[in-house]
C-alpha cells in the first residue's frame, strides 16, 4: 500500500469508527422511555408537537463534525499536507463529543419549556462516605505492560536507528511522533484519573441504584480511556518502519504491521461496543433524571463559571450545564494544554 493509501484507510476508519456513536445519540433523547426528553418529563405526546422540531434539529446536528472534517480532509489532501490528517481525525474525534455536550444542553434546554409540571422539585441527595476510589482498582496490569513495553520498544528501536546512522536528523519524523503519543498517552491518563476520583451526591431514595449506574459509567469511561492509549501505541510503530523506506514499499515487515493495527483496532472497537451495550443496560434500569434533578449551584451560567468552592468540572445550574473552570481538573487541563503548546514550539524548531 502507498502512503496515500494507508492516510486514506486511517481517514475511513476515523469517520466509520464514529458511526455506532451517532447511532447511539440519536437515540438518547428517548433512552428513558415515553414521557421522557433525555432527562426532562414531558408529555406524552411531546414528540407528536413540539418536539418533533427539537428532535429534528438535535439530530442534525449530530453530523456537525462530518461538515467540517470533509472538506477539511479534502484540502489537506490536495495541498498536499497529508500526514496532518492525523491531527484532524484526532482533533475532530475529541469535538464530536463536545459538540454532542453542547447539543444535548441545546435540545434539553430547548424542551425544558414544555416540562410537566411538578418534575422541578429537587430530589433529596445525601452525601455517602465512601472508601476513596483509586486509580488502582480501575487499572488492568495487562494493558499497562502492553502500553509500557509498546512505548520502550519504540525509544529502544529509535536509539538503535540512531546508533546505526549516527545523525538524528532522518529521525526527527519517527522522534516526534514517538513524543506526541507518549504526551497523549500522559493526557488520557489524567483523564482517567479525573473519572476515578469525580465526585457526587447520591439520592436519598434508592441511593444504591443510583450508585451502579454511576460505578457503571465510571466503569466505561476508564475502559474508552485504556482502549485510546492503546491505539496510541500504534502511529509511533508504524512510522518507525516506513522511516526504513521512503516512500512506503510494503515490506512483510510493514504490511504485517499494518495488519496488525487494522485488527487491534477492530477488536477495540468491538469491546467498547461490547462494554457500552452492559452501560446501556444499566441506564435503561435506572431512572437517572430524577437522580439528577438537583442543581449544583443556583448561579451557574450557561456555558462557563468559576466556582472553588466547587470541585466538579461540570456542573448543573438552572439554565443547563456549564464547564467550571475553577475547578482542579480546569487548571489541571490548562497546564496540560500549555505543555501541548511548549512541544508543539519545541518540534516546530
Amino acid at each position: 500500500m502507498t502512503e496515500n493509501q494507508i492516510l486514506l484507510l486511517v481517514w475511513i476508519v476515523g469517520v466509520a469508527g464514529r458511526i455506532p456513536r451517532i447511532v447511539e445519540r440519536w437515540k438518547a433523547p428517548l433512552l428513558s422511555g415515553p414521557g421522557w426528553f433525555f432527562g426532562i418529563q414531558v408529555a406524552p405526546d411531546f414528540l407528536t408537537d413540539a418536539g418533533r422540531a427539537i428532535l429534528k434539529r438535535y439530530r442534525l446536528r449530530l453530523f456537525l463534525p462530518w461538515a467540517v472534517e470533509i472538506p477539511f480532509s479534502v484540502a489537506l489532501l490536495v495541498t498536499g499536507h497529508t500526514l496532518a490528517i492525523f491531527g484532524l481525525v484526532f482533533v475532530i474525534t475529541l469535538l464530536t463529543r463536545l459538540n454532542f455536550y453542547a447539543n444535548r444542553n441545546a435540545a434539553e434546554n430547548a424542551a425544558r419549556r414544555f416540562e410537566v409540571s411538578g418534575t422541578k422539585e429537587p430530589t433529596a441527595t445525601m452525601a455517602l462516605s465512601l472508601q476513596p476510589r483509586t486509580l488502582r482498582a480501575y487499572t488492568n496490569p495487562w494493558i499497562e505492560a502492553s502500553i509500557a513495553l509498546a512505548v520502550a520498544g519504540s525509544l529502544a528501536w529509535l536509539g538503535y536507528r540512531y546508533a546505526a546512522l549516527g545523525d538524528w536528523h532522518p529521525l526527527r519524523g519517527p522522534i516526534a511522533v514517538t513524543l506526541i503519543s507518549i504526551y497523549l498517552q500522559i493526557g488520557i491518563l489524567l483523564m482517567k484519573r479525573a473519572f476515578v476520583r469525580a465526585r457526587s451526591g447520591a439520592p436519598a431514595e434508592n441511593a444504591e441504584q443510583y450508585l451502579a449506574w454511576r460505578e457503571s459509567l465510571r466503569r466505561l469511561s476508564t475502559a474508552h480511556c485504556d482502549y485510546i492509549r492503546l491505539l496510541l501505541v500504534c502511529p509511533p510503530l508504524i512510522v518507525d518502519l516506513a522511516s526504513m523506506t521512503n516512500p512506503w514499499q510494503g515490506s512483510m515487515a510493514q504490511t504485517g504491521t499494518l495488519i496488525f493495527v487494522s485488527t487491534l483496532s477492530a477488536i477495540l472497537v468491538w469491546f467498547e461496543w461490547w462494554k457500552r451495550q452492559q452501560h446501556l443496560k444499566v441506564v435503561r434500569t435506572t431512572k437517572s433524571p430524577a437522580f439528577l434533578g438537583r442543581s449544583d449551584s443556583s448561579d451557574v451560567g450557561r456555558l462557563v463559571c468559576f466556582k472553588s468552592s466547587l470541585p466538579m468540572l461540570l456542573l448543573k445550574g438552572p439554565n443547563g450545564y456549564a464547564l467550571n473552570l475553577a475547578s482542579a481538573p480546569a487548571r489541571t487541563a490548562g497546564l496540560y494544554f500549555a505543555g501541548c503548546a511548549a512541544l508543539w514550539v519545541f518540534l516546530t524548531r
